[in-house]
C-alpha cells in the first residue's frame, strides 16, 4: 500500500490553483475580494437601472393616459367643428348676413387647432421617452 502521508494538504487544491507561497495566495484573495466587490457594484447598479426604469414606464403610461384624453377632446372638438359648419351652410343658404356667426366659429377652429399641436408635442415628447427607455435597456 503506497504511503500517502508526504503529501501535504497545501499542494491539493480542487480549484485548479496552487498557490506556490503566500504572496500568491494573498494576491489571488484579494483579487477575489476586489471580484466581489466590483459585482456588488454591478448589483448596484443594475437595480438602480431597473428601478429608474420602472419609473419611465410609470411617466410614459401616464402621457398615455393624457394623450388618449387629449385625442378624445381633438375628436370631441373636431366632430362639433363639423357640425358647426354644416350648420353654416344651411344658414348661409337660408341668409347671408352671417358674418358674427363666422366670426366665432373661427374662434372654435383656433382653440382646435392649438388642442392639436399640443396633441402632437405630447406625442413626440413620449415617442423620445420611449426610445430613450429602448436605449437604456
Amino acid at each position: 500500500m503506497p504511503d500517502f502521508s508526504s503529501l501535504q494538504k497545501s499542494s491539493l487544491n480542487f480549484t485548479g490553483f496552487s498557490p506556490k507561497n503566500d504572496r500568491e495566495l494573498t494576491e489571488a484573495r484579494t483579487k477575489i475580494k476586489s471580484l466581489e466587490i466590483s459585482k456588488d457594484n454591478l448589483d448596484l447598479k443594475v437595480s438602480r437601472i431597473e428601478a429608474e426604469n420602472k419609473n419611465l414606464e410609470l411617466k410614459n403610461r401616464e402621457l398615455c393616459l393624457q394623450i388618449e384624453g387629449l385625442e378624445k377632446d381633438k375628436d370631441f372638438y373636431y366632430n362639433r367643428e363639423k357640425d358647426a359648419l354644416k350648420s353654416l351652410e344651411n344658414l348661409e343658404l337660408e341668409n347671408m348676413k352671417l358674418k358674427p356667426v363666422k366670426l366665432k366659429h373661427l374662434k372654435i377652429k383656433y382653440v382646435n387647432y392649438n388642442r392639436i399641436w399640443m396633441i402632437l408635442k405630447l406625442k413626440i415628447l413620449l415617442k423620445k421617452m420611449i426610445c430613450r427607455v429602448k436605449y437604456k435597456q
